[in-house]
């Protein structure tokens, strides 16, 4: 049997790398992805040669495509690791934080595993799989991508009430965005989808273009309240309980008075800092 020495490197925040000097001089993006790499290299310059040595990193790796469902905060190249920047004394190395399964051409094979299922509609289609290695000292592991065919799948459907009832025969147990063409507002639509389509996880109405501009235009009318209204009206066919209304109020006002305090701070913050040209 072998025995195998793993390092671990877990999500490193761009805060907890990237300094105030840094953001001035427009080079954050680099001072992150060498801090990185260097943690990466310092974990596996321990490494044994007697043993089967596999790195596991969260990261994201410059060029990797993404699958849909990730935090778009933490994808940009911006904050990338070059994927050469990556150890080369690694038998293998798992990367985890893109969904999307693939290799990256790192200096050790290297490979996102990527999610187990379709986490959200963005990676609809895509086909999922776990990464079976072999591995032995000294040499780069071998690796085997086995597909899965377990889990439900996410799809789109789109049409008319009338034409989403024909399609709801092949639908099977898969998880639905459902787009239902409409001649205009309709009261209780994502009832009525999901009696044909109870699988329907999100339910979009399609307006004319005529109907949608006009819609559109007078929903920028009105307030908080009588857009919750409308909506419970619209997907309960009732009006808001008074219970639901007070609490959506207090938590929209937490969040007014978060931004405002947020504002407080940054005006505060820039107020104090020295005057002068940024270089």
């Amino acid at each position: 049997s072998e025995a195998a020495t793993i390092a671990v490197l877990p999500w490193v925040h761009e805060r907890d790398v990237v300094r105030w000097e840094s953001l001035l001089g427009r080079e954050s993006h680099q001072e992150y992805a060498d801090e990185v790499a260097q943690m990466a290299t310092h974990l596996t310059g321990a490494f044994p040669r007697d043993t089967v040595n596999v790195l596991l990193a969260h990261l994201m790796v410059d060029g990797a495509q993404v699958g849909g469902g990730e935090r778009e905060l933490h994808l940009g190249a911006v904050y990338a690791v070059k994927p050469q920047a990556l150890p080369g004394n690694a038998n293998y190395i798992a990367l985890g934080h893109v969904h999307r399964p693939q290799a990256i051409a790192a200096p050790s094979p290297a490979r996102y595993a990527g999610s187990l299922l379709q986490l959200d509609f963005g990676e609809r289609g895509q086909e999922k799989s776990v990464v079976l290695i072999e591995a032995h000292p000294g040499r780069p592991a071998h690796v085997e991508t086995v597909p899965l065919n377990a889990g439900r799948r996410l799809r789109d459907l789109e049409g008319t009430l009338a034409e989403l009832q024909t399609l709801a025969t092949d639908a099977g147990d898969d998880y639905l965005r459902v787009r239902v063409h409409v001649d205009g507002p309709s009261p209780g639509l994502t009832r009525q989808v999901r009696e044909v389509l109870p699988n329907a996880l999100e339910v979009v109405p399609i307006y004319p273009d005529r109907e949608r501009t006009e819609s559109d235009q007078r929903l920028r009318t009105l307030s908080p309240d009588q857009l919750l209204a409308e909506y419970h009206q619209a997907t309960y066919g009732s009006a808001v309980p008074a219970p639901v209304l007070d609490l959506f109020r207090r938590l929209a006002d937490g969040v007014a008075q978060e931004e405002v305090d947020r504002q407080a701070e940054l005006l505060e913050f820039v107020e104090g800092l020295p005057v002068g040209p940024l270089r």
